[in-house]
């Protein structure tokens, strides 16, 4: 009596802890999985530039001020006149493809060196430069502008003027070293690889614990397993609500942060879907197993 008791409750601490490991490895795969190069490019693409709405995050009098609006409203008036700059043709320029398509490869920068490290990214104004290079024929379809030599040196000399150096990494890897390789440690494929590793060897403990009462395993993990993929699907259910969360915490913006939080909900419901099966499959086993065991002692007695 006393050692099934003891079972039972070894079981049931093994699968509350299977049900963590399970936890923290399903978060875990799910940002790395949101962070690949194509779900990035897949996030922008999504995502109306100059109609985010800046203005609070960028302390403005104006909470409800665009991206488009607030750039018209900071450039220097003689170069929006001299560039024909109105805040239609800022919108415009915003949503060319290029922009966001070199948006995508910088943000994949960011996160590649968060994840495996290297020389630290950065935005320079030579960048910048040759973007609006590579986009002279837009800028003059939209603008009625042709940007010359002298625009673009006088644009870079600007540039290099101005705070884009803050979005150089090297600024600040060297005063947040030890937190860039937590992430690095915390985020690896190794960290997900070990994590499942230990999600096999706690399914197998619960099967050696229950190695006389083989039904109850697969219930026991089934059931975990079920729960874990059912929490999963009711966190991406109920994660809209976080976009109002992270405005009303960080002022981030809704028009930025909904597309992420959307692709992130995406992918926890995937996952969250194959662990739920994989628990399902385990608790059919079991009924099975209970059915089949039924039938022979029937025909036994």
């Amino acid at each position: 009596m006393y050692m099934h008791f003891a079972v039972h409750m070894a079981a049931i601490c093994t699968c509350i802890v299977l049900f963590v490991f399970l936890a923290v490895g399903t978060v875990l795969f799910t940002i790395r999985r949101s962070t690949t190069e194509e779900e990035i490019n897949s996030v922008v693409s999504e995502i109306n530039l100059a109609d985010i709405r800046v203005g609070v995050m960028m302390n403005d009098d104006d909470a409800d001020l665009s991206l488009a609006e607030y750039i018209h409203d900071h450039v220097n008036p003689e170069l929006l006149s001299r560039y024909n700059l109105s805040e239609g043709n800022i919108e415009e320029l915003l949503e060319e493809e290029d922009i966001k398509t070199f948006l995508s490869e910088k943000l994949w920068e960011y996160c590649d060196y968060i994840y495996s490290g290297g020389s630290e990214p950065k935005v320079t104004a030579r960048e910048i430069v040759k973007l609006l290079e590579k986009n002279e024929s837009a800028i003059y379809r939209i603008t009625g502008y042709q940007l010359a030599e002298s625009d673009y040196q006088s644009i870079e000399d600007s540039l290099n003027e101005t705070t884009i150096g803050a979005l150089d990494l090297s600024n600040v890897s060297e005063d947040y070293e030890g937190t860039f390789s937590l992430l690095r440690a915390v985020l690896s494929y190794w960290l997900i690889a070990l994590i499942a590793a230990l999600v096999l060897m706690l399914c197998v403990l619960i099967f050696v614990l229950y190695r006389k009462y083989i039904a109850h395993a697969f219930l026991a993990a089934g059931i975990t397993f079920a729960l874990m993929g059912l929490l999963c699907l009711m966190i991406s259910v109920i994660s809209g609500n976080m976009v109002d969360v992270l405005y009303d915490a960080f002022y981030f913006p809704k028009e930025a942060v909904r597309p992420i939080i959307s692709h992130i909900a995406s992918n926890m419901a995937q996952t969250g879907t194959v662990i739920l099966v994989l628990g399902l499959i385990l608790v059919f086993v079991r009924i099975g197993v209970g059915v089949m065991r039924k039938k022979v002692n029937h025909q036994e007695g």
